[in-house]
């Protein structure tokens, strides 16, 4: 027995829950199409309310929101951050500013012309979704930069630190669908053409059907440099001493 929730009602036409220990006052009437609450509680007192799906309100003391046809309209504002959408996917804004718990973000979106979102540690936008695509994450150990132009292009770069602090690239992908894909490490390359998957990380379609139109592939590794054409008719094999290591400038 709980002794701090008492609840009454008949689903799903009427129900009162009052929960004595989060000091919350919830009703609903015909669920989903009538939902409200108040919160009584010191922490974030106030009171929301949803006729759904026509309008919703929520008025408390750290957030406030207005919705109209929920997602579509909506302005949300709390104390860190601040988001507009009018209507939803098409026009998205939202703004986060520093406290104790949250560090500065934006993010800007224009969908599918083009949208932005920028923080700390990242950044990311596209243009003409899903065609063009960018990101770059920067963290202690390293960054990671990405580059699509869907299906036509693709290009990643991911740099680390070493022992004395310096950041090198230590690996680098590139395709121009479909004529050729390359990865380059800190060790060894790769170069294949043809490359008629558009997508980097496919295990199966790698394994089943790659081979089927690859007619030229160089591998080079630390010791050796490998070429095969044409599904093994011509090979050749060399030794090498090459030491692959870019630094970032």
């Amino acid at each position: 027995k709980n002794e701090a929730l008492l609840e009454t009602g008949v689903f799903p036409f009427w129900c009162r829950q009052k929960n004595a220990k989060s000091q919350t006052d919830r009703l609903y009437a015909f669920w989903p199409f009538w939902t409200s609450a108040v919160y009584n509680g010191t922490r974030n007192p106030g009171s929301s309310c949803l006729l759904f799906p026509l309008y919703g309100e929520v008025n408390r003391e750290k957030e406030y929101q207005r919705l109209v046809l929920p997602p579509f309209f909506s302005h949300a504002k709390t104390d860190s951050a601040e988001r507009w959408r009018v209507p939803w996917p098409f026009y998205e804004t939202m703004d986060t500013w520093i406290t104790q718990n949250t560090t500065r973000s934006s993010k800007r979106s224009y969908w599918p012309f083009y949208g932005k979102t920028v923080d700390d540690q990242s950044c990311s936008r596209y243009a003409c979704w899903p065609i063009y695509w960018y990101s770059r994450i920067t963290n202690k150990s390293g960054n990671e930069e990405r580059t699509r132009l869907f299906p036509f292009y693709a290009d990643e770069s991911r740099y680390v630190r070493d022992n004395d602090g310096t950041l090198y690239e230590s690996e680098h992908y590139t395709r121009v669908w479909p004529f050729y894909e390359r990865v380059r490490t800190s060790d060894a390359s790769h170069l294949r053409i043809l490359a008629f998957n558009p997508i980097r990380h496919s295990g199966g379609i790698e394994r089943n059907w790659a081979p089927f139109w690859t007619v030229y592939e160089r591998i080079e590794s630390q010791n050796m440099i490998t070429h095969d054409a044409l599904w093994g008719l011509f090979n050749y094999q060399r030794a090498s001493r090459k030491e692959v290591k870019e630094v970032l400038p």
